[in-house]
């Protein structure tokens, strides 16, 4: 049964069944449209759930939107806009999904109160992490945020604040030195030159 209901704009089908249904003794599916597929016996679902029944030589054991109701809709779907052209959607504003963007203010070096008053004024909600941090920074000030400065975030994100300790982080150690490595030449294979002998000669 195609009926026609109050459904309205949204996706009725994403929306949680409803005790009946989650019991078996109805079943219905709706689409974004004002019309809907429901399945059930007329002499009332309590006395006569889908269950444990027959339908055109199918058992169902318990009915569910998906099973039954599902494949009738699609088929009337399909049927009624065949010659009809498709219309996409209305791509919707990346602000309504995300909400408006915003971006974290560079409060590196601020004091805390300044810091989280620039935070709010940016639309972005804070929170001052529980430890402090080594930095260049002077102590209790800001040594980072994150996220860092420059990201785009959606209003109402929270940053979280890191403090300096006022300890300068210890400078890195000197690079290592290559180990000069020996070559040995290659080795001479040649026979050697005999050395000349002085003759003497005897009157």
């Amino acid at each position: 049964m195609v009926s026609h209901g109050e459904v309205g704009p949204s996706l009725e089908s994403s929306a949680p069944p409803t005790q009946d249904a989650r019991r078996g003794r109805s079943d219905s599916i709706a689409g974004a449209q004002p019309e809907g597929c429901r399945i059930g016996d007329p002499r009332g679902g309590q006395r006569y759930p889908i269950r444990g029944i027959t339908i055109n030589g199918r058992f169902i054991s318990k009915g569910f939107g998906g099973l039954l109701a599902g494949p009738i809709w699609q088929d009337v779907m399909l049927a009624g806009m065949q010659d009809l052209p498709v219309v996409k959607f209305t791509k919707p504003d990346p602000a309504q999904i995300s909400g408006l963007l915003t971006t974290v203010p560079n409060i590196v070096g601020l004091d805390p109160s300044a810091a989280l008053a620039a935070l709010d004024a940016a639309g972005l909600k804070s929170e001052v992490a529980e430890y402090r941090v080594t930095s260049v920074q002077a102590e209790n000030t800001v040594a980072f945020s994150s996220p860092r400065s420059g990201a785009r975030l959606s209003s109402g994100r929270v940053v979280t604040i890191y403090l300096s300790d006022g300890l300068p982080p210890p400078p890195p150690p000197p690079p290592v030195q290559p180990v000069p490595t020996l070559t040995q030449g290659p080795l001479n294979t040649a026979s050697p030159t005999p050395t000349p002998r002085a003759t003497i000669a005897r009157p």
